[in-house]
């Protein structure tokens, strides 16, 4: 049965066109040899300035630890750039070998909005036969529930609908959906997160191009919607995390979080390793958190690829003041904590024939980052009391070149819209986020959500069904 209503003629042109857009990156490496000679060069009269009348041997450190950073940070910087020059998207595979897809959708305290999200699934240009959609309630307090049985009264068949008894958290939630699944393919979508009509489609794409792909993560940007200074920081943010460094690294195969707003995974392999994931502990602990990024390190370990598919695009809402980000970012920080150990446990085993070196660099930058989380805010303590103004002047002249390569970035792959905002993101991580993640490698044991809280919902009240879906869902009553 096909319920496809747009045209997929147009596709190989979409993608022709995101691979022109990457290969275009390539004119980020000599901005990023630039940046890192003006940082150099501007280095030496702050160094002066807070020095003032040092002995030469402190300050010839200062200068070669200074030197040394830049240098490794440009050859990283310049690794990625290539990287992402060669990314590619998966094209759309014939509607003949789309597998049967499950998509698994938990949801706790989200009230309305899992209503939304449910329509918008079930609107996706994906066969109706091959579609099942399981939305999990994962102990709410609020009207979640009621939203959902509206959800399933009105969108009939294509929408199962299951109840935990108590909040166990999302890992679980997500566990149950799993354990129900009759796709080959499962994937995640968040409650609070709408999908595009092909969206699905994308996502399953390099599934059906490459046995060895394990997961796939999809590309999340802010919902259209919403609008804010914060809102349209992250949506930048969003655009180089996703749509540059994962793209650069499912060239080697290696992206290293699969985001529970877009992802996918092979079912059979999920099965393999369901309950050591969901019975995760970490120092003794049950692992409330990070669990996207623990399930993308079991299918990298289970030796399959992890890629990104930039056109499987899923907007998400996210925190609007800043006291719900920075929970929000401190929970992100914890995981990365959690799960970049993790990733140096088995990193350097023999895994696959091909991609390893990638990812070793890889699980060695992010175990570098924390350490220089932690000494680099250090040494920032430190230098802010001895020379606070000469700090400060380096802190903003840092973050404006740090910036500027990333906001090229942006400009590059999403417009010149975007990329301002990449900038304004750079200070907000300067001078008023730089906390989370020293604070995150102090705090890793600490699993608390933080960001959901109860919604007030109102009595759902009946919904239109589109002719389109009542013809779909009398089809499937006729099956």
């Amino acid at each position: 049965m096909n319920v496809r209503s747009t045209s997929t003629s147009s596709t190989p042109n979409l993608e022709i066109h995101a691979s022109q857009r990457y290969r275009s990156l390539r004119a980020l490496v000599p901005a990023s040899i630039a940046v890192a000679a003006v940082s150099l060069v501007a280095w030496y009269p702050v160094q002066r300035f807070a020095l003032g009348r040092a002995d030469v041997s402190l300050a010839d450190g200062v200068s070669a630890s200074a030197i040394g950073l830049v240098a490794a940070a440009l050859a990283f910087t310049i690794w990625r750039i290539v990287l992402a020059a060669r990314y590619q998207p998966v094209p759309l595979p014939a509607e003949k070998h789309l597998p049967m897809l499950t998509v698994v959708v938990p949801a706790f305290n989200e009230g309305r909005q899992v209503l939304d999200t449910l329509v918008c699934l079930s609107r996706s240009d994906y066969p109706a036969d091959r579609l099942q959609i399981i939305a999990v309630d994962d102990g709410s307090q609020d009207d979640t529930w009621a939203w959902m049985l509206r959800a399933k009264r009105e969108l009939g068949s294509v929408i199962e609908i299951v109840r935990q008894p108590e909040n166990r958290g999302k890992r679980h939630a997500l566990a149950a959906g799993f354990a129900r699944a009759r796709g080959q393919i499962v994937v995640t979508i968040d409650s609070d997160s709408e999908v595009n009509p092909d969206t699905l489609q994308h996502m399953v794409a390099p599934f059906v191009a490459d046995p060895c792909v394990g997961a796939v993560a999809g590309n999340i940007r802010v919902m259209a919607r919403q609008e804010g200074t914060i809102a349209r920081i992250l949506d930048a943010s969003f655009t180089y995390s996703f749509e540059l460094i994962r793209a650069g690294q499912s060239v080697l195969g290696a992206v290293l979080c699969t985001p529970g707003a877009a992802a996918a995974y092979r079912a059979d392999l999920v099965r393999t390793v369901l309950e050591e994931w969901r019975d995760q502990t970490f120092m003794g602990r049950p692992a409330n958190i990070g669990e996207d990024r623990a399930l993308t390190n079991l299918i990298l370990r289970a030796g399959f690829n992890v890629v990104f598919q930039v056109d499987a695009i899923v907007e998400t809402k996210v925190p609007s003041n800043y006291r719900a980000l920075s929970r929000m970012l401190l929970r992100w920080g914890r995981s990365n904590v959690r799960e970049s150990l993790a990733l140096l446990t088995f990193a350097f085993q023999p895994l696959r024939p091909t991609g390893m070196l990638g990812l070793r660099l890889l699980a060695l930058q992010g175990a570098f980052a924390i350490l220089l989380s932690m000494f680099g805010t250090a040494g920032l303590v430190v230098a802010l009391f001895t020379s606070p103004l000469a700090t400060m002047i380096a802190l903003f002249v840092g973050t404006m070149l740090t910036a500027i390569v990333p906001g090229l970035g942006c400009r590059i792959l999403r417009g010149p819209g975007v990329a301002p905002w990449m900038l304004m993101y750079g200070f907000w991580s300067t001078f008023a986020l730089s906390w989370i993640s020293p604070w995150a490698v102090l705090t890793p044991h600490n699993g608390n959500w933080m960001t959901r809280a109860l919604n007030s919902g109102t009595t759902p009240l009946p919904l239109p069904v589109p002719a389109r879906q009542r013809a779909q869902l009398a089809s499937f009553a006729e099956m």
